[in-house]
């Protein structure tokens, strides 16, 4: 939930301070593959080595080129990884982070969707990880 607060709170206050003559806020721009995603797809990693919090009201693009504001991102489902993603990201000065990650993501662009999904196990045995490629026809490798 702080999360879902926190980034559009962290955009606001950063132009907030651009107004008052604190400076522009600058939005980096990110490139890369996902290392992995959190369980509640708040958190991922991406091979620069870097950790990213994403909030629920991010802006995001689909792989067709559809805007969408909210949930989860289809490249980004929980638990996954291999995607190939574009972040804009505004940081934050760790005195002023309440949660422990400077990096908050504000629109993510998806290039792919992910090489690696955790899927269920046809005896509903609980998850397992599958690479799409051993496993096609499922509807998240799709």
């Amino acid at each position: 939930m702080r999360s879902q607060l926190l980034t559009p709170m962290i955009v606001a206050v950063a132009l907030g301070c651009a107004a008052c003559g604190g400076g522009a806020a600058s939005v980096r721009v990110v490139e890369g593959t996902v290392t992995g995603v959190d369980v509640a797809a708040e958190g991922i990693g991406l091979d620069n080595e870097e950790g990213y919090l994403i909030g629920s009201g991010v802006v995001w693009q689909d792989t067709r080129g559809s805007w969408h504001s909210g949930g989860v991102p289809e490249c980004l489902p929980p638990l996954s990884s291999g995607a190939n993603i574009v972040l804009g990201v505004v940081e934050v000065p760790d005195d002023h982070d309440a949660i422990g990650q400077p990096n908050h993501v504000v629109w993510i662009k998806c290039r792919s969707l992910p090489t690696e999904v955790p899927v269920s196990d046809v005896t509903g045995l609980g998850p397992y990880f599958h690479f799409c490629g051993q496993v096609p026809e499922h509807e998240v490798c799709q």
